[in-house]
């Protein structure tokens, strides 16, 4: 996967401790203006595994030469001369190459600081790779897709499975819970509500009802499809795979409502929840028995709730603006001596031997929500903020996350 190929670094000895950047505060402007007319010049970027220090990249120059010009030049900067592996007029002609020699839904473009050519596969089946691997051969490609088990294959729409049937979809619709209809009259009204075009689909309203489970999508990606009504414990949603195998959807939001027949001796006891996506907060709660033959919800008996999901650590690695705050959570289990990567850097206190008394008693199962505000600079600084106690940190080797 290209996200595995690192850019690649000049010699480690040619790294220090300092400076540090925790920002975008490093000169890269006025490096580019003083490096980028040299022999072999290709590109430069912020190497955020080295302290955020630039990194300059040329290829089959004297980058010994360079980097005692560099460090003669920027003597108080975090700066160094990198070989790189193609040039850009190499990693176009391979690009080019391979362009035409792969099909047309597979999109193919150069990350040319790291030195390789990305090719996004699409569903990353063993055939499609062996092709992208035949036409490639020795050159420098790394494979980007989509794994083909949480993306199928398109196909058509089933008629049912089991303990449901396909009544049919309201395309350019939404709704942020399932709607639910038991008997004709509040099917029609639910039909009528969606705008929904053609005839009103059948349904046996003594051994079924039917509920419309909403998916959303980017406009440029509207391919979806029903497959499935899982049943687990007190909990009913879809399985309504999205099918677009686009390198990029455009993220404006659009939406089908997919209407099925299910059921009523498969649903659970009341109360049971539908929703429309496992992981979605908003939810149906049910408190009527519709397992009986022909039963009808009053309004009462469907309402909205609102699931709680569980309150975890924020994960790290973690990038945020210098200067401005910005609130995340941290695990007071873990102990507070390492915060874990921000910006790039670890974050540590080395004087943080006891957890501060106004934190513990402002936690909730040793989580607690922490203001951070980084301050970039010479020296720079993080300060963590929470119950009126202030906590200092200063930047370290990268880590893992403070509880590995």
């Amino acid at each position: 996967m290209c996200y595995e190929v690192g850019y690649p670094t000049a010699p480690e000895d040619w790294y220090a401790d300092t400076p540090v950047y925790v920002g975008n505060e490093m000169p890269v402007d006025e490096v580019r203006r003083f490096a980028s007319g040299w022999p072999g010049y290709q590109n430069i970027w912020i190497d955020r595994r080295h302290n955020g220090w630039i990194s300059v990249g040329f290829v089959d120059g004297d980058v010994a030469t360079y980097q005692a010009a560099l460090e003669e030049r920027f003597p108080d900067v975090g700066v160094v001369a990198v070989e790189m592996p193609y040039s850009r007029a190499q990693l176009d002609e391979i690009q080019k190459r391979i362009t035409g020699a792969l099909p047309d839904d597979m999109d193919v473009s150069g990350y040319e600081a790291r030195g390789v050519v990305r090719v996004w596969v699409g569903r990353l089946t063993p055939e499609r790779i062996a092709n992208v691997e035949e036409v490639a051969g020795d050159d420098p490609v790394c494979l980007e897709g989509l794994d083909p088990v949480r993306t199928p294959e398109a196909g058509p729409q089933q008629p049912g499975g089991d303990g449901w049937v396909y009544l049919g979809v309201v395309n350019h619709a939404l709704t942020d819970r399932p709607t639910v209809a038991a008997d004709a009259a509040s099917f029609n009204e639910l039909w009528e509500q969606l705008g929904a075009d053609g005839t009103l689909p059948s349904a046996d309203f003594e051994t079924h009802i039917v509920v419309g489970f909403s998916v959303t999508y980017g406009g440029s990606c509207p391919e979806t499809r029903f497959d499935d009504v899982v049943i687990e414990g007190d909990l009913v949603y879809p399985v309504i795979p999205h099918l677009s195998t686009a390198y990029s959807c455009t993220d404006d939001k659009d939406g089908s409502i997919y209407l099925v027949a299910i059921e009523r001796d498969r649903l659970p006891a009341p109360p049971f929840r539908l929703s429309n996506d496992k992981e979605t907060v908003l939810e149906a709660q049910v408190t009527a028995d519709l397992r009986q033959p022909g039963s009808v919800p009053t309004e009462d008996e469907i309402a909205d709730i609102t699931r709680t999901l569980p309150r975890t650590a924020t994960r790290t690695p973690l990038l945020i603006e210098t200067g401005y705050p910005w609130t995340i959570t941290i695990d007071l289990g873990c102990g507070i001596k390492y915060l874990g990567v921000i910006n790039g850097v670890g974050w540590y206190n080395d004087n943080a031997t006891d957890i501060p008394a106004e934190w513990e008693d402002a936690a909730v199962d040793s989580l607690l929500d922490v203001e951070l505000l980084i301050e970039d600079g010479p020296e720079p600084s993080l300060t963590a903020s929470a119950a009126g106690q202030d906590m200092l940190f200063k930047p370290g080797p990268r880590s893992g996350a403070p509880c590995d």
